[in-house]
């Protein structure tokens, strides 16, 4: 072994081994006659038959995701052709680059955008050897597409508010059940008033930056983002009035925020020109909300005077107190 019929006209190799490559084999012919003839010399060629070494795996993705299948082979110049097949392996069709497809013809087939209708799809590659040796098909591997939630934020009535209103921000989901949320407002984590997380209700305190991310299992959606802003305003926001010496008291103050903070100073005036009251007040926000109790001072109707810092008079008005 493996060699037969030595000393015939035909010398037969079975079970080549690798080792044999490039040998060269004559034939010395003789006969009663001299002289004796050796034949040209003829190369042999060792083609070793592909094998599968790591077989393709199965995947798990969430649509829209990107994933890949492999093969590993050995032997004499494999060659690759991934398959797929849409009805369980009933039938195979060759891919071709295009579409959510690369490397077809490769050791790694690679599927970016992967639609959730794709889900149980099987792929397989063909491994072809060098000639003449023959094709191994690997084993079948399965794709699993699990939906990828969606998410978009609405705000009613209002996107921009003024003081003494207030806007819902409502997640809407697809699919509906078996969400997880995620709420933040300019950057930062944020939990929603609303019932399940849904939604939220917010004042001018509550301006910024709002985003949501959906978790489905494995699979998270895209950020939805909406912003609650402000509306500009000349008018001094005085209320509720009249009141039971509970109020507010708010004016624009464009630009203002934690990182740009300026001030304002209110002075409340009984009707008779007493000084009632006066203080001075950060802001840092667009409409700062100032917030007084003054069931202590008495009924009757009070000046309000709001000025700048610089103790400019920017707006004057008028609150009742019951």
């Amino acid at each position: 072994a493996p060699y037969s019929g030595v000393t015939t006209a035909t010398l037969s190799i079975t079970a080549g081994s690798p080792a044999l490559n490039g040998s060269g084999y004559r034939c010395v012919v003789s006969g009663t006659c001299a002289p004796v003839l050796n034949s040209n010399c003829a190369a042999l060629t060792v083609h070793t038959p592909v094998s599968i070494t790591t077989a393709p795996a199965n995947a798990i993705i969430c649509a829209t995701g990107t994933t890949s299948f492999s093969v590993v082979a050995a032997g004499t110049g494999p060659t690759y052709q991934w398959q797929e097949s849409i009805n369980g392996g009933g039938a195979w069709n060759n891919i071709t680059n295009g579409g959510v497809y690369s490397g077809a013809t490769t050791g790694m087939l690679t599927l970016t955008g992967v639609t959730a209708g794709m889900t149980a799809y099987q792929y397989r590659c063909v491994v072809t050897g060098t000639a003449p040796c023959g094709a191994v098909n690997t084993g079948a591997a399965v794709l699993t597409v699990s939906p990828r939630p969606a998410v978009t934020l609405t705000a009613s009535p209002y996107l921009n508010i003024l003081p003494n209103m207030s806007t819902t921000i409502t997640a809407n989901v697809t699919p509906s059940t078996g969400i997880t949320l995620a709420w933040t407002r300019n950057g930062t984590a944020y939990t929603p008033n609303g019932a399940g997380g849904t939604s939220t209700t917010v004042n001018v305190n509550g301006m910024g930056v709002y985003t949501v991310v959906a978790t489905l299992g494995s699979c998270t959606s895209l950020p939805a983002t909406i912003v609650i802003g402000d509306s500009s305003s000349t008018r001094l926001f005085i209320y509720a009035s009249p009141n039971d010496g509970r109020f507010t008291v708010s004016y624009y103050a464009p630009g203002a925020s934690p990182t740009n903070t300026t001030k304002q100073s209110i002075t409340l005036f009984a009707s008779d020109g007493r000084r009632a009251f006066t203080s001075e007040f950060p802001v840092s926000q667009p409409y700062q909300l100032h917030d007084f109790d003054l069931r202590q001072y008495g009924a009757g109707l009070y000046y309000v005077v709001l000025r700048e810092a610089n103790g400019n008079t920017i707006k004057t008005g008028e609150v009742m107190i019951r």
